[in-house]
Formats: structure tokens, sequence, C-alpha cells
């Protein structure tokens, strides 16, 4: 996998629990309709590693981060419907 011109090599961790929330409030106009959506993805803030990478030697079993969970962030959306 290539990602801004690094390949990024190693071996993906173990399953990570996300929790995302999304609100929504629908109003209603006549035939029309407006739909307000919020989304807060990775709500807990959790900066998990993703992938790790596999320098192993007799003494050491090094799993140095190469990928981190995305840091919490909101969307904010917005639906008109007639």
């Amino acid at each position: 996998m290539a990602l801004s011109g690094t390949i990024i090599n190693g071996k993906r961790t173990a399953y990570h629990l996300t929790v995302d929330l999304r609100c929504s409030r629908s109003l209603n106009f006549g035939p029309r309709r407006l739909d307000l959506m919020v989304d807060l993805y990775n709500l807990l803030n959790s900066a998990h590693a993703l992938r790790e990478a596999d320098v192993t030697s007799p003494n050491h079993l090094w799993r140095i981060p190469l990928m981190f969970q995305a840091p919490r962030s909101l969307q904010l959306g917005l639906r008109f419907s007639w």
C-alpha cells in the first residue's frame, strides 16, 4: 500500500472498537423536508495503532506503530427534499 509516496509495510493489529455517533432531525415544511445531521467519528478519541512493524530479533519483539486510528472528527450534513 502506498501513502503519500511512502510504502507502508507491516502487520495489521488486532481488532479495536470505535464508537461513532449520528444525531439527526427532520423538519417538515408542507411537501418539503429539511434533514439536519451531525456525525461524530471516534467519539472516545482512541489512538490505537492500526498497523505495526514486524521487526524482530532473538532478544526483542519490537512492534513499532506505523499507522494510528484517525482522531475524533465531526461532520455536519444538510439535506433538502422537495
